[in-house]
Order: C-alpha cells, then structure tokens, then sequence
C-alpha cells in the first residue's frame, strides 16, 4: 500500500483510553450518529482514529470487519482528504472506498453509514472529475440518492445533511440556478440543509467551514461578513480529537474571497 501522510500537528488528550473515549462518544459522533461499537477491536479502531493515526485506524477497522469497516471508511476518506497532497492517491482512495460500499450496504442495508461513507467517497470523487464527466457517468444522481437515503435511515445524521448542502451548492455554483435544477440542486435547499446541519450538530467547526464556503459559492461578496463570522466560531472551537484539529486548521486557513 502507499504511503499515508501522518497527522502532523500536536493535539495534547487526542489519545485517550477507552473509558474516556466512550464518555465523549456522543459528542464526538455527534455528526455521523456511529453507535459505540459492542467489540472490542472496533473501539480499539475508533481509539486509533480519534488519535489521528489514521493508516492504523483504517488496517484495525478493516481486519475488525462488521462494523469496524466504518472507521476504516471514515479513516481513508479523513486522511485523503485533509493530509493527502497527490490528487491521484486521493482519487484511488476514495474510489476504494466506494468498492467497498456495495457490499457493505449488503451486509449493513439498514445501518446509516454503510450508506454514508462510501456516498461521501463518491462525492469527493466527482468533485475531482469534472462536472460534465461526473454527470456523463451518473455519478451526480448516485450520490444524491445515497445521501437522501442514510437520512431516510437516520434523519439526525448532521453530516448527511451537511454533504448534502454541499451538492446543492457545488452544482448550483458551476451549471448556474437554472441548469442545476435539472440535476434537482437549487440554492434554497443548499441553505437549508447548511442550517439542519448546524441546528444538529452545534458545536462543529466542520459545518461552519461548510457553510462559511457554501455561503461564498452562492452569494459571494455580499455573504462575505457572515462567512468570516462563520470562519471565526469555528477557529475559536477547542478541538476534542485530531479530525476536530483538522478542521479548525481548516477554520484558520484564510478563506478564499470571491
């Protein structure tokens, strides 16, 4: 397998034992509603992860199996995303993870984030395509749908609806309001879901990011005031584990004006 870039920044209590992993479960899965897994090589996963040892997460998730394979998920997707700088290593990625999701929904049809993740994968995966080559493979309605699903299947599911707003406003923002509505993407329903995600998940940096770049993609220099409050809040959020870390490094980068 290639190389992973690690996690380079300090984040002092990132590691925890597993007692303290379990107290702050909820509000760290606040965004996915993942359960507190029952086996005790899937918590050993998710204890990796939350670490920011993000290779050894995905191996431990993927040898656990079952539910494991959601940390090993959100592990590749993590890591490609944020810390991986070769545009082909993160498209292999993140295509590896959707091979994985037929499967996966499979075994786990009713389990929100055998949906989710691999969903997730494919959106990045599109966004790295252009759009008319995303379309031309069906890629657009396939992750639509997939969203719409783990949140038919968990209507909490903040991060859902977070992806979710980003479709709407990634198509609005490049085929234009009235061509997007072909692909069933519209601006309105971009802002609400920004404010579902938000309303589920407060404390996040991650959705005020989201939605910070949403707000400038739609309406550019007359949401600028509100973006940069958006991207203050979440430069301001104490992070809790190192994806968190990730994000507020995110949060401080300085925002691109339109």
């Amino acid at each position: 397998m290639d190389r992973w870039a690690p996690f380079p920044y300090e984040c002092a209590g990132c590691w925890r034992d597993l007692t303290e992993l379990r107290a702050l479960w909820p509000q760290l899965h606040r965004g996915d509603c993942e359960p507190w897994p029952l086996e005790p090589a899937v918590q050993q996963a998710w204890q990796l992860f939350h670490a920011g040892r993000f290779r050894e997460a995905y191996e431990a998730g993927l040898a656990a199996g079952g539910a494991g394979l959601h940390c090993a998920n959100k592990a590749e997707v993590v890591q490609a995303r944020y810390l991986e700088r070769r545009e082909g290593i993160k498209m292999a990625r993140w295509w590896a993870v959707v091979e994985r999701g037929a499967a996966l929904r499979d075994a786990q049809p009713y389990s929100a984030n055998a949906w989710f993740w691999p969903t997730y994968a494919l959106g990045l995966y599109a966004l790295g395509l252009s759009l008319p080559e995303a379309r031309a493979q069906g890629l657009l309605a396939q992750v639509k749908l997939g969203l719409e699903t783990t949140l038919h299947l968990q209507p909490r599911h903040a991060d859902a609806w977070l992806a979710l707003a980003v479709y709407h406003a990634e198509i609005v923002a490049k085929l234009g309001r009235r061509a997007a509505r072909a692909q069933g993407a519209d601006a309105a329903t971009a802002m609400a879901c920004f404010e579902k995600a938000q309303e589920l998940n407060p404390g996040s940096a991650i959705v005020r990011v989201e939605r910070a770049q949403g707000l400038l993609l739609l309406e550019g220099r007359r949401r600028l005031a509100q973006a940069d409050a958006l991207f203050a809040e979440a430069a301001a959020i104490e992070p809790q584990d190192a994806v968190e870390r990730l994000h507020r490094e995110l949060a401080c980068a300085d925002p691109v004006t339109p």
